[in-house]
């Protein structure tokens, strides 16, 4: 807790006092509790872990607290508030806390936590209680300066907290994502000793993928499809374009008289809609059995259908398979599931027509260890080099139109970001925001995250403190219907698909699907 010379207030939420105090056990602080029977019952629990105890509120004894709180900081002590208690509104500014910053000019430090697995009270503060072997992440944020105006000091408080919060789960959350990330790429004794855990589970994966595979190689459980079918798809977990490279696909099919549909199993409530967005009036059918779903395209009036993410799912007969291996994310070892990322080795490819290598970083992109893997692998396979570019922000409240405002990603320089995502690899989209801007504050969820009215009203709290919010068209289709437009503007970092090298491979693949209209599909494809 100590971050140098003099004393500070800390400002914490009354139903997160419990994992704040099981992560600073023992460290020397002054807690401000009510007067209330349930205030001696918290007493004693601060003395349990160390602390000690200021009593008083709002409603009972609040002046002898107020003065007692204040000569404790002036000696040196550090305080904590729960400016919401003791009987709230959750998640309130009451103004104690701003006077005590004005009478000592301490900094007051907004510090909440993050807790993994925890029982939540039916009280009004919603008090959260940590389960067993719970992880506890605890944020300081930036110190807010005391004013002139109680008002003011507590308005950019409550903005403060807020954006400490949004913050803090961003942590844990990325906490989490890194630590799968370690797991499967890091090389310390660490991730080491896990991965040797994990590698007889791989090892039983793969033989249940490689005897899959061999059974539909003999053509066993594979159905017919009512239109010819171009599947897009990869060998990894998330995070290669699937989806604007199939929309591409769409779009090119569309440009040559076709009539695309596109099926998908439709996890979460984003992809389809940026399907819907980028191919205005062209079908899109979710549906887990991919069968059904080019049955339902034709029925629609499609004459070809691209399924998107359908590489593993080879019950449904289709013209081609497009694999997509991203460069961004490249490692010398392929590890299967769960010991890495990988759903299938990489020697699955040579049942692909072609395959993709998507570059979203160009700086950090291995393209040259890609190639070379992906021909030994496969030797012979035609290989395409697709770079999705981000170079243009378009504003949120515009998702739809035809023409959506448009900037280009050089206006944010000297701008603070906070850069929202709910996708399975964020790193690129976050290094192409911080290449431009002049802060980037991250905040991720999980892939396919559906935004609840709760998230949405935190990051409006964290977005206060920025210029603009940049999101990623997943998330655009999901947070523009509900940002207010009151709120720090919200964009969405555009990509563009350019293909850079073998365009032609592609479009073959494309020119063998046109030229099956009106056949229907009985096997899948081979090279």
């Amino acid at each position: 807790m100590r971050r140098g010379e003099g004393a500070v207030v800390l400002s914490l939420w009354h139903g997160q006092m419990l994992p704040i105090l099981v992560a600073h056990r023992g460290e020397p602080c002054r807690v401000l509790v009510s007067e209330h029977r349930d205030g001696e019952i918290i007493t004693q629990i601060l003395a349990s872990f160390g602390f000690s105890a200021e009593r008083g509120s709002s409603t009972r004894g609040g002046l002898r607290a107020l003065i007692g709180l204040v000569q404790r900081v002036r000696a040196g002590d550090d305080i904590a508030v729960t400016p919401d208690g003791p009987r709230g509104p959750r998640h309130s500014i009451a103004p104690g806390v701003a006077l005590i910053a004005q009478k000592t000019n301490a900094p007051i430090v907004p510090l909440v936590a993050h807790c993994s697995r925890y029982w939540q009270l039916k009280s009004w503060d919603a008090f959260e209680i940590p389960k067993p072997f719970a992880r506890v992440t605890v944020l300081y944020d930036q110190p807010v300066a005391a004013t002139d105006s109680v008002e003011s000091t507590s308005a950019a408080l409550q903005g403060a907290m807020a954006n400490a919060l949004v913050r803090c789960e961003a942590l844990a959350r990325g906490g989490q994502h890194a630590f799968t990330y370690r797991v499967w790429a890091g090389q310390g004794r660490g991730a080491r000793i896990v991965r040797a855990c994990l590698t007889p589970v791989a090892a039983l994966f793969g033989v249940v993928v490689s005897a899959r595979n061999a059974r539909f190689d003999r053509g066993t459980g594979v159905r017919p499809t009512a239109l010819p079918a171009l599947s897009i798809g990869n060998l990894t977990v998330g995070g290669t374009g699937k989806t604007p490279v199939a929309a591409w696909c769409v779009g090119v099919l569309r440009s040559a008289g076709a009539a695309p549909a596109v099926v998908m199993r439709g996890v979460g409530d984003d992809e389809w809609r940026v399907h819907t967005l980028l191919n205005p009036g062209a079908p899109v059918i979710r549906t887990p059995d991919r069968v059904a779903g080019v049955e339902e395209a034709a029925a629609q009036g499609a004459d070809v259908v691209v399924l998107d993410d359908a590489f593993q799912h080879r019950q449904a007969a289709r013209a081609a398979d497009v694999v997509l291996v991203s460069a961004d994310s490249w490692g010398e070892r392929i590890r299967l599931l769960p010991a890495g990322p990988w759903r299938e080795p990489l020697h699955a490819l040579r049942r692909a027509t072609a395959v993709v290598i998507t570059v979203k970083d160009p700086e950090r992109a291995q393209v040259g260890a890609v190639r070379d893997a992906v021909e030994r692998a496969a030797p012979g396979l035609p290989v395409v080099l697709v770079e999705l570019c981000s170079d243009t922000l378009c504003h949120a409240s515009d998702t739809g139109h035809a023409e959506p405002r448009r900037a280009p990603v050089s206006e944010l320089r000297q701008q603070a970001v906070l850069a929202v995502s709910a996708i399975g690899n964020p790193e690129p989209f976050e290094r192409a925001l911080g290449r431009h801007a002049q802060s980037v504050t991250p905040v991720r969820f999980p892939d396919h995250h559906h935004f609840s009215a709760s998230d949405v009203r935190q990051l409006v709290h964290a977005a206060a403190r920025t210029d603009r919010v940049v999101c990623t068209l997943k998330d655009a289709v999901k947070l523009a219907p509900e940002w207010p437009a009151s709120a720090t503007p919200l964009w969405y970092l555009s990509q563009t698909v350019v293909v850079r090298e073998n365009a032609e491979a592609l479009h073959a693949v494309l020119d063998r699907l046109l030229a099956l209209r009106g056949v229907r599909q009985v096997r899948t494809a081979s090279r």
